[in-house]
């Protein structure tokens, strides 16, 4: 996705041909670090202070199509969601005594966290992986997950991982705090 270098390096080339650029002071910052800056007190200090001195800034990155121009960037959080349910055979789901299990609880959730942010102007709250059974197992290093179970079980382990998108960190605590409540309020 480094389209977005190409393309300012030739509008570059293309200003400098056309003799656009003489007596022009013109700063380019290529970031490698995506939504994941660490401190941007610290990793975005100087970006920052550069950009604070300019009157116009542009960000060649991708966005959602031909003529459209980006006018910020999102960030970008994971989250985990974890549930559990009595293992039981499949006969006696939604009875009391078994329940629904862990993966209807599961969807349950992303079903109640869906009503609550979907529609939310630049926010996007996406669940990007699912495993559930009997016995499950994550890496999160590697994103690798195994599940163990059958069809007629109830499952009795479910773990779904996500990404939520936003813009600016009052949004995105806003967001999780709308989660927090809706599992409490449960």
């Amino acid at each position: 996705m480094k389209g977005g270098d190409v393309m300012a390096f030739a509008s570059l080339k293309a200003l400098h041909d056309l003799g656009l650029l003489e007596d022009r002071t013109i700063t380019v910052y290529f970031t490698g670090d995506e939504e994941s800056s660490g401190d941007e007190v610290i990793s975005r200090r100087d970006f920052i202070a550069r950009a604070k001195e300019h009157d116009i800034a542009l960000g060649f990155e991708t966005t959602q199509s031909f003529g459209i121009a980006t006018v910020a960037r999102r960030g970008s959080s994971g989250w985990l969601l974890r549930t559990s349910g009595r293992q039981s055979h499949s006969s006696g789901v939604f009875r009391e005594s078994v329940g629904y299990g862990a993966i209807y609880e599961a969807a349950r959730i992303l079903t109640e966290f869906q009503e609550e942010l979907a529609g939310e102007q630049y926010l996007t709250f996406n669940p990007g992986q699912i495993i559930g059974g009997s016995d499950i197992s994550y890496n999160s290093e590697t994103g690798k997950g195994e599940a163990l179970g059958k069809t007629n079980i109830v499952a009795r382990e479910a773990l779904v991982t996500g990404d939520l998108r936003f813009l600016g960190e009052a949004q995105k605590e806003a967001a999780r705090k709308k989660c927090r409540q809706s599992l409490t309020e449960t």
